[in-house]
């Protein structure tokens, strides 16, 4: 005999049926809704949410530009530092070097104010040779022979102790200076060179003009052979000079420099 079902079975079977279809149609459309192309990577389920997916899509897309945006603005900056860098490579001009060693500029500078001092002698026995010239005339023999000591720095006539001394040492200040820049201690140079050849030579001339000056200084008539006898003195003064500032082996620079300090010496 078949069994009857109640109202109440069939009822509650045909819910559980429809409630399964249901169930299966939500999952099959939230599964088409996953497979679907998504804007910003998540799901537009309500106006609120929508709102929050836009938000995250620009924020995305900003970052992304800004990303995108880094290297050029770095790639930017490297060529204009290359392009400084190029242009003041281009535009400087190499300086030479004065000297590799400061030490030696500071030795050279030394050894031309040492320069300058020993001009300084003969500069002073040019300057008193031009007023022994001008004031001769009124000069007595005694006079003159103190005043041509001074203008020819005791190479005649010593004065006070240095008469004495001239005894037993030679007193006159060209020989002094002469031993100083061949033998030291100012400098050294060989007997044999060319610098103390010349100064030697220079100093032996001065002097023996000096000699004949005096001899004509001691003469009672003045005449022109007492002006030539100055003149002569006076241009183998400079030329000692010149001798003298030659052992200190100085650049040209240092030379002129020298030389500008006493115009009258190297005129």
């Amino acid at each position: 005999m078949a069994a009857v079902a109640s109202p109440s079975l069939a009822s509650t079977a045909a819910r559980a049926a429809t409630i399964g279809k249901r169930s299966l149609n939500h999952v099959r459309n939230h599964h088409r809704l996953l497979a679907q192309p998504q804007q910003g990577g998540c799901l537009s389920e309500a106006s609120s949410a929508s709102i929050l997916c836009d938000t995250a899509a620009a924020s995305a897309a900003a970052a992304a530009a800004a990303a995108a945006a880094v290297p050029a603005r770095a790639f930017a900056r490297r060529a204009v530092l290359t392009a400084a860098v190029a242009a003041l490579s281009a535009s400087a001009a190499p300086t030479p070097l004065a000297r590799a060693n400061p030490f030696d500029d500071f030795a050279e500078g030394q050894l031309a104010n040492k320069a300058k001092f020993f001009m300084g002698p003969p500069a002073l026995s040019l300057e008193r040779l031009d007023a022994l010239q001008a004031s001769e005339v009124t000069l007595t023999v005694d006079e003159l022979a103190v005043v041509l000591g001074k203008a020819t720095l005791d190479c005649l006539n010593p004065r006070g102790p240095l008469a004495a001394y001239a005894n037993v040492r030679d007193v006159c200040t060209l020989n002094i200076l002469v031993r100083s820049v061949t033998k030291g201690p100012a400098v050294t140079n060989a007997a044999a060179s060319a610098e103390a050849m010349a100064v030697t030579a220079a100093a032996r001339d001065l002097e023996k003009s000096y000699d004949e000056l005096a001899a004509e200084l001691a003469l009672d008539q003045r005449g022109d052979s007492r002006d030539a006898a100055f003149r002569k003195s006076k241009v183998l003064i400079r030329q000692f000079a010149a001798a003298l500032l030659a052992c200190f082996r100085l650049s040209e620079a240092r030379n002129a420099a020298t030389e500008a300090a006493f115009p009258a010496l190297f005129a």
